[in-house]
Parts: structure tokens; C-alpha cells; sequence
């Protein structure tokens, strides 16, 4: 069944070769296009939302270690006192 797919419009399977749906006359290839579309834009969202994921990341351990290097500093400070 590899061959055949979903017409959107009608739900009907059709064979994959055939442009149009034998049934409704929808064509299929603009279906396809859109949902291909679909996928890549929520692909490049996901990408974006990792991305950004992983910046918050190194801004948390960047945070981190300059609140390490400011305890070491007052430390210092106070011992000098």
C-alpha cells in the first residue's frame, strides 16, 4: 500500500502517480506542496526553539561562573580588610 495515498479532500486513497484525486478532482500535487511546507516551517521552528534552548543554557552557566568568580572576589576583599 506504499503506493497509495489520502486524498485531503474527499479522505478517499488513490493511487500516488495520479495528480489529481480520481474521486473529487482535487489535485493532489498542491496538497502536498502545503503539507510539505507545513513540515518544513515546523522543522525550522523547532530548530529555532533548540537553538535558543541552547543559548539560554550557556548564558546559565556563563551567570554561573561569574557569580563563582564574585563570591572568590568578595572573599578576597573581606579578607583583606
Amino acid at each position: 500500500m506504499s503506493n497509495m495515498s489520502i486524498c485531503g479532500c474527499c479522505g478517499r486513497t488513490t493511487d500516488k502517480a495520479y495528480p489529481f484525486c480520481p474521486w473529487c478532482g482535487t489535485s493532489k500535487v498542491s496538497s502536498e506542496l502545503k503539507s510539505d511546507q507545513e513540515i518544513m516551517t515546523r522543522n525550522l521552528a523547532d530548530k529555532k526553539h533548540e537553538e535558543q534552548f541552547n543559548h539560554m543554557e550557556e548564558i546559565g552557566r556563563q551567570i554561573d561562573e561569574l557569580e563563582r568568580e564574585l563570591s572568590v572576589l568578595v572573599l578576597s576583599a573581606e579578607m583583606a580588610k
